[in-house]
């Protein structure tokens, strides 16, 4: 018997479909890929990351990296900037500050968002009961900034988290860039070729030592 056709009664098009077609629209495949991002942090322009595989030889196994290849690239850096309003707003800021959102990607650029600067998230679950925590950092009036993480978000249709579905797609490109970063994607780090090797071995000789010291390598020198 064949399959029903997508979209049909007997085959409707589920939340994890329209979630898959819209990450496709974004660029992103996840089922390229035989690992999932579970964990990642910017620090000094490099990312550190965790993974887990997904599918095939080693399902299951997980692995965390010290990026040190090579340097962010601003669309990883942006990214992230997409998780700020979360932090804000799991922060009360505009609760406090008396302001009714409609809509919060409108707030993207607002001077309350701009306050906060998210720096690592980390995934835990699956599909159906996916959360992810966020981890940055907030700037304070009397100078500075104080580090904050939140407590565990749901990021499914069942998440008491008003604006879940605009984090769990800020979340899907982050980590689509952390990808693609542990695949090659950033900025190699060039090493100066005329810096000194720490190993190289170094002779010195004092003033007093120079002439007769120095006196077998005069005789030893090609004329």
């Amino acid at each position: 018997m064949s399959k029903a056709k997508k979209g049909s009664k007997e085959n409707p098009i589920t939340s994890q479909d329209l979630e898959n077609i819209a990450n496709k629209v974004l660029g992103i495949d996840f089922e390229k890929r035989d690992y999932s991002i579970t964990e990642a942090a910017i620090k000094d322009d490099f990312c550190n990351y965790s993974f887990e595989v997904v599918k095939g030889i080693g399902i299951g196994d997980k692995a965390s990296i010290k990026g040190k290849a090579g340097t962010i690239k601003e669309s990883l850096r942006k990214a992230f900037t997409k998780f700020n309003v979360h932090l804000a707003f799991m922060d009360d800021v505009f609760k406090n500050s008396n302001i009714e959102i409609e809509d919060i990607d409108k707030l993207h650029d607002d001077e309350h968002t701009s306050l906060y600067s998210v720096t690592g998230f980390k995934i835990n679950g699956g599909d159906e009961n996916e959360s992810i925590i966020l981890v940055g950092n907030k700037y304070i009036s009397s100078g500075g900034r104080i580090t904050l993480e939140t407590p565990k978000i749901f990021i499914h249709e069942h998440s008491g988290y008003k604006w879940y579905n605009e984090l769990k797609q800020a979340a899907d490109i982050a980590r689509n860039e952390v990808a693609k970063y542990k695949e090659g994607n950033y900025i190699p780090v060039v090493e100066d070729e005329d810096a000194v090797d720490p190993a190289q071995l170094t002779m010195c000789f004092s003033a007093e030592e120079t002439e007769d010291d120095l006196s077998d390598f005069k005789m030893a020198a090609v004329k």
